[in-house]
């Protein structure tokens, strides 16, 4: 489906493909693009959202978090129009609540509207009833770890009062509760004195039958779906064409990569292997007693989770996957690793911890060694918690134990990596798109050439030690490659902003590692590379990954020479 949407004073035709994203994401996609033909310096947020009715010159707003297909279905082309902040100009009621839907506190809340409609006169007045609604509810996976589940159990009820509303003959009981994103059951019941009084007085529980009363409930966001559900749709979508096939590599759902298939340890083999290695680079000293006992069952539940996180980096080097115990990452994959998750603050707290890891320098003697596919999993677990050990070392913190520490270190990972939104469209590409990364697979040496050939000939000495590559480096590459235009900043500001700069977590950060260049690399080369048939094509469309990749090789190419 194709959108015209107006931003402001200027509009645009966006591709929403099958409308598996919401109104959120469509608010976002229209302030980018009023940004790169206002100000492509600039960052513009969305305030508001709404749609022309059908056959109306009247516009409604859905809720943020409705997903577009819930709406519209092909062929519809509904027109929408998206309101921009403006600086210090305070925000209407209606925006205010909007963004808060969309983007802050509320995004993830969903609001039940339950309605009860039953004749007057077949009510048991005797019986005295009351009635409610009994749910079943289950959060969605994807914000379990932004709320505590024991605040929310699954079975839950809600009283329905009629608040002495009559719709002429009859009467409309109601009730309404709001709990995070998640999916539930329901069932109206009545709670009855019984016919003939007991002792004790306790009322019967009655499930009413709603085929004979006006029951109902109402859910907004309407629909709410979860990220697993959605991503099926995805892929039950594109089963037959070839070339739909390729497209839901890009898309593919994490769930089904679940690690279940995909690791081939429990933490108690793991542990086994760092024990056979303990002179060597898995050494682990001054462990608090009984450490391995106490989170051993922790660690053991959640290692399906942490090889996923590994996994992602080890399908971009040269190596037999089917091997499963020699399957490696790169110590520039191990920088990146604890810059992304929040593991650390920033480049010096960085590097502090890698001399603290890498004492003998067997990872990070020389450029060229962190880029050396060598961390196996079961290093990958020991720098988790050699971690744990640099947080006790420089804090002094007696009251955080080691345990403590390594727990709060894999709960970190796990809620990052659990939040699609903290993975830019790059990074997924990287992550789920089989065409791609073979591609860089193949063409590794080539991408490793140009990352190191720049920290060379850089005026930093100290690259030894810091490993990473920064921004003018990388501008000086391009230049070197042939690039004469006069914006090259801007496109670098533009590049940084959507990349990287959004995230304040990333702005203590001096330099990229390899995982970022690769993910610089494939943007630069969409914006740079151009010929003749390019300046014919829509610029609002996404690009086919085959065009982005050979824009992407020809780059590679012309930095390489």
């Amino acid at each position: 489906m194709k959108f015209k949407v107006y931003v402001e004073d200027l509009f645009f035709w966006v591709n929403v493909g099958q409308g598996y994203n919401d109104f959120a994401w469509l608010a976002l996609v229209g302030a980018k693009l009023y940004s790169n033909q206002k100000n492509p310096n600039a960052n513009y947020l969305p305030c508001f959202l709404e749609y022309k009715y059908i056959e109306t010159d009247m516009y409604v707003p859905p809720h943020p978090r409705t997903k577009i297909y819930n709406l519209f279905k092909e062929p519809d082309s509904p027109i929408i129009k998206i309101q921009i902040r403006k600086g210090v100009v305070p925000l209407s009621y209606e925006q205010e609540i909007w963004y808060d839907q969309a983007y802050g506190k509320l995004r993830n809340i969903m609001k039940l509207d339950f309605s009860l409609i039953m004749q007057a006169s077949k009510i048991p007045v005797r019986q005295d009833p009351i009635y409610k609604v009994q749910i079943q509810y289950n959060m969605f996976n994807e914000i379990k770890y932004e709320f505590s589940a024991a605040q929310y159990p699954a079975i839950q009820e809600i009283e329905l009062r009629n608040d002495d509303e009559q719709l002429g003959t009859f009467v409309n009981f109601r009730g309404s509760k709001e709990l995070p994103l998640g999916s539930i059951t329901y069932q109206f019941i009545a709670y009855v004195k019984p016919d003939k009084q007991e002792d004790d007085g306790q009322r019967q529980k009655v499930i009413l039958d709603t085929r004979n009363i006006q029951a109902s409930v109402l859910t907004t966001p309407s629909n709410p779906i979860s990220t697993a559900d959605i991503q099926k749709k995805i892929k039950d979508n594109y089963k037959s064409p070839e070339q739909q096939l390729k497209q839901l590599d890009l898309l593919e759902n994490k769930v089904e990569k679940e690690p279940q298939q995909l690791c081939p340890y429990n933490f108690k083999k793991i542990w086994t292997i760092i024990e056979k290695n303990a002179d060597g680079i898995l050494k682990l000293d001054n462990l608090e007693p009984n450490l391995i006992e106490r989170v051993g069952d922790f660690l053991d539940n959640n290692l399906n989770k942490l090889y996923e996180v590994f996994y992602q980096y080890t399908q971009l080097y040269d190596q037999d996957m089917e091997k499963k115990d020699e399957i490696a990452i790169t110590f520039q994959d191990i920088m990146h690793f604890l810059k992304f998750y929040g593991l650390v603050q920033d480049s010096s707290s960085l590097f502090e911890f890698v001399q603290f890891y890498d004492t003998k320098e067997l990872r990070t003697g020389d450029i060229e060694d962190t880029l050396k596919a060598t961390v196996k999993f079961a290093e990958f677990i020991v720098i988790i918690i050699k971690l744990a050990q640099y947080r006790k070392t420089i804090n002094l913190v007696d009251v955080e134990s080691q345990e403590h520490l390594i727990r709060q270190i894999v709960e970190k990972i796990l809620y990052v990596n659990e939040m699609e939104d903290q993975f830019n469209e790059f990074q997924k590409h990287m992550k789920y798109n089989h065409v791609l990364t073979n591609y860089i697979r193949e063409n590794q040496a080539k991408f490793q050439g140009t990352f190191i050939s720049r920290l060379r000939v850089s005026s930093d000495q100290s690259y030894k030690i810091k490993c990473h590559i920064k921004r003018e480096e990388i501008k000086q590459q391009i230049q070197d490659a042939g690039y004469k235009g006069d914006n090259l900043d801007g496109i670098m500001d533009q590049c940084y902003d959507e990349l990287f700069q959004e995230e304040q977590r990333f702005q203590g950060f001096e330099g990229l590692f390899y995982y970022e260049y690769l993910q610089v690399m494939q943007w630069l080369a969409i914006r740079l590379v151009q010929n003749n048939d390019d300046q014919e094509e829509n610029q609002n469309e996404e690009m086919p990954l085959e065009k982005m990749i050979e824009r992407l090789d020809y780059l590679i190419e012309q930095i390489d020479i």
